[in-house]
């Protein structure tokens, strides 16, 4: 079983960086609103509480995706990880034809419908790898 992890990107760290500081934000504003309304909680400092709690996982999330698998390859399926909570994964036994067009590869399946696998969330050698793989199968 072969995992390809995203690659590393100043975007992604750019993005957590900002996501940790509107969390900052968030957690002052939630530290006044609790002095200001005499520590009564009520429904708008549950939703700033959420708010933090959202900017701190976006922020992980971001600042750690180059250890997150963007495609696991095993012996009979292929899973592509859109997002933390999202999966495909595609039988290899369903996939007709592989297209590069750009930096994007197509997995064209019996049903006619097509997968979407980005090539530049991925190091080039394990993209070429990944291609190779692919046609191979196909």
């Amino acid at each position: 079983m072969a995992e390809i992890k995203y690659k590393r990107r100043p975007l992604n760290t750019a993005a957590g960086i900002i996501w940790l500081v509107m969390s900052l934000c968030y957690s002052v504003g939630f530290i006044v609103l609790l002095i200001t309304i005499d520590n009564k909680i009520n429904l708008t400092t549950i939703s700033v509480f959420f708010m933090i709690l959202l900017s701190v996982l976006v922020a992980k999330n971001q600042l750690l995706l180059n250890k997150t698998n963007y495609i696991k390859i095993s012996s009979h399926h292929l899973t592509i990880s859109i997002n933390p909570l999202c999966q495909r994964k595609i039988s290899f036994q369903d996939i007709v034809e592989v297209c590069k067009k750009g930096n994007k590869l197509y997995i064209i399946k019996y049903d006619g419908s097509e997968e979407e696998i980005r090539l530049d969330y991925m190091r080039i050698k394990d993209a070429e790898t990944l291609i190779t793989y692919l046609d191979y199968i196909a």
